[in-house]
């Protein structure tokens, strides 16, 4: 009786949420064994025998599923990434970079790229096209032949240095601190014409957006689609929240969905062409922490992401989702209906309902004000022509995101002055309501 009452119970949950799809949470699946090996794991992804693998400073962790194992390198590994083109699986480490080959009895075994003894410094990430795979550091960037890994070249970033690559479907882009984007031709770097717009950014990733172009996120926070000569805005519906969550890296879940991972919202999984936002997945809704280290996907389209206490899994196929993140249901529950398109929560303390309720907060609105001062004379066209610097949104670099503490202020960042207004704003929230 017992087991019938069980699958009656799944059928239900597998029923709605197939119906219902759009709301709740996504399936989160938790790994707090992974927090005995390393809880700060920097990147991830997965070999072709579905071997999950994370990179972080004891080495290579793998989970097949049911067991942990760590495969330990020479070097301390930033960046993990399998090759779509040959499926072998690559690794950017300090100072040096390679592949994971498997040996006689079938385990992973570290094999050098670095032909050289030149310092290539940290590596930390790595491109690929179909017949090259690109190791990128801000010191050096080099390009291996995938047939050869013999034939490389390598361009060492000198005086400056390197702040992503980019790669569209007719060119490789450098982009390099102080200076902007870059395209490589004939082995040569050449300015182009739009270059000045990162010259002072650093870029975090860029994503295929279709065949023309590719999405592009800086560390300002802000999101671009690239075509090779143009960058074009990307706007998300979500209000703000990436840029106040401070964005630090993105994957491609699907062909239609983009998960944006934050320092400090989690992870926002957004339509690719209409930006807007599927799901928000953070504390709130069952995330054990805001700050994401890395996110990958899986062969099945499974998110992964890293964080301070452990490593979870967000599974967007599975029919079932999660409304127990929502406030104000209460008490013991009892039984649950769907009725009219309306979920209805039964209690011990009454009958809930889910709906969207309008949140209202008093915000304070600062203003600076200006010191009243003479007129000056009038600026030159030349003057006004000259580039303004937006005051930038301090975001926490790759050592201060791995061995600092995100409790920590920044003693640069000021008060603004007096305030002058009071207002009232809303923001309608899913929350269950109490029927009377």
């Amino acid at each position: 009786m017992y087991f019938i009452t069980r699958i009656y119970f799944l059928l239900f949950i597998f029923i709605v949420c197939e119906t219902f799809a759009q709301e709740g949470t996504p399936f989160i699946t938790h790994f707090n064994e992974a927090k005995e090996f390393e809880t700060q794991n920097w990147s991830i992804s997965q070999d072709y025998e579905n071997i999950m693998l994370f990179a972080n400073r004891r080495g290579i962790l793998t989970f097949d599923g049911h067991e942990w194992n760590t495969i330990k390198l020479p070097y301390i590994p930033f960046v993990v990434k399998k090759n779509p083109y040959n499926h072998k699986v690559y690794v950017g480490t300090n100072n040096n970079y390679g592949v994971l080959e498997k040996n006689s009895l079938g385990l992973y075994e570290y094999i050098s790229l670095v032909p050289d003894t030149l310092d290539v410094g940290i590596i930390t990430k790595i491109e690929f096209t179909d017949s090259t795979i690109f190791f990128y550091g801000e010191k050096s960037i080099s390009r291996h032949n995938m047939e050869n890994p013999n034939i490389f070249k390598r361009w060492n970033a000198k005086n400056k240095f390197f702040t992503r690559i980019i790669l569209t479907s007719k060119n490789t882009f450098f982009n390099v601190a102080g200076e902007g984007l870059y395209r490589l031709e004939s082995d040569t770097l050449f300015p182009i014409v739009t270059g000045f717009y990162t010259e002072n950014s650093e870029i975090l990733f860029s994503l295929p957006y279709n065949e023309q172009r590719v999405i592009v996120g800086t560390d300002e926070s802000k999101l671009y689609t690239f075509d090779g000569i143009k960058y074009y805005n990307y706007k998300i519906n979500d209000e703000g929240y990436l840029k106040e969550s401070i964005l630090a890296d993105a994957v491609e879940i699907s062909d239609t969905l983009i998960a944006f991972a934050t320092l400090y919202g989690g992870v926002e999984v957004v339509s690719k062409k209409t930006g807007k936002i599927v799901y928000t997945i953070n504390y709130q809704n069952g995330l054990p922490d805001d700050e994401i280290y890395a996110l990958g996907k899986d062969n099945n389209n499974g998110l992964w992401l890293t964080h301070e206490f452990g490593i979870s899994r967000v599974d967007f196929n599975l029919p079932i989702r999660n409304y127990s993140t929502y406030p104000g249901l209460k008490g013991n529950l009892i039984s649950t209906l769907w009725h009219n398109n309306q979920l209805y929560v039964a209690t011990n303390e009454g009958v809930f309902y889910l709906d969207e309720v309008k949140d209202f907060k008093e915000v304070e609105i600062y203003v600076k004000t200006k010191p009243a001062t003479t007129k000056q004379p009038t600026t030159t066209q030349q003057e006004t022509g000259t580039k303004e610097k937006e005051t930038k949104k301090p975001v926490r670099k790759l050592f201060s995101r791995l061995f600092g503490s995100k409790d920590e202020e920044d003693k640069d960042q000021k008060e603004p002055d007096t305030p002058i207004e009071k207002t009232k704003t809303t923001s309608p929230k899913p929350r269950y309501v109490k029927k009377n």
